[in-house]
């Protein structure tokens, strides 16, 4: 109900991660499909309890990602990109961030990403 209603204050993103094992036609597993699913995403600065955790560096941000519509969860292995607003970057664009932690919500309404600038 959380994202249904505030969808719309949020960024438009994309979450990218493995979906789940590549197989071969003789069923052996290759490797991983890399999935990529749109999603809503705002970025804030890290809060306290991110700047406590071990791996924390200057630049990290905190990345609020709705869990409506989203089928699969954000891991330490996924990246996500944010549209970023015009205030952000001259001209808009995208910034990409790859995500160094998750936590759920208490809710279950969104994920708590910490992220970290991409190359």
């Amino acid at each position: 109900m959380f994202g249904a209603a505030f969808g719309g204050l949020y960024l438009d993103a994309t979450l990218y991660g493995s979906t789940g094992p590549a197989y071969a036609t003789n069923g052996e597993i290759t490797g991983w499909d890399d999935g990529e699913q749109a999603c809503k995403a705002q970025i804030d600065a890290a809060d306290y309890r991110m700047r406590q955790e071990d791996g924390f560096v200057d630049g990290d941000v905190m990345i609020l990602v709705l869990t409506h519509g989203l089928t699969t969860q954000p891991t330490t292995d996924s990246e996500i990109v944010v549209e970023a607003p015009l205030y952000a970057l001259p001209g808009g664009g995208y910034q990409r961030w790859s995500v160094e932690s998750r936590k759920l919500d208490a809710a279950g309404s969104h994920w708590i990403l910490r992220g970290r600038k991409a190359g």
